[in-house]
């Protein structure tokens, strides 16, 4: 299942099996400037020209791997605050205080960051 969002449109589209030809006729959903795709981090996935993040379940994935296999507290951390903001929002409007999981999700994020350079751009 594919999907696409505006602030106001939500497109919704179906490819079985899923191999990167079946992706063309959902090129436009990543051709939109600004467009943000969230996806697995499958590869043919890179090839549209917009902003690419992996969805919640694959971060948690990947950093679930990250803190256990090798042992980095900072992945801990990350898992932990996406589950903590869920159960936020279950709990009701957000105050100044509950906000501050994003700052602290960026704290998190950019020392996982400066710990692994993406490839090609290593110091």
């Amino acid at each position: 299942m594919h999907t696409a969002a505006t602030q106001t449109l939500t497109w919704v589209g179906h490819a079985y099996p899923p191999w990167p030809g079946s992706f063309r006729r959902f090129r436009h959903s990543a051709q939109i400037p600004g467009e943000i795709a969230i996806h697995d981090g499958w590869a043919p996935y890179r090839k549209y020209e917009c902003f690419h993040d992996l969805c919640n379940a694959h971060h948690l994935r990947e950093l679930t791997l990250v803190h256990e296999q090798h042992g980095q507290h900072w992945a801990k951390n990350m898992i932990d605050l996406p589950v903590a903001a869920h159960r936020d929002v279950a709990d009701g409007p957000l105050t100044d205080v509950r906000m501050a999981h994003s700052t602290q999700h960026g704290l998190h994020r950019d020392t996982g960051q400066r710990r692994h350079d993406p490839p090609g751009q290593e110091a």
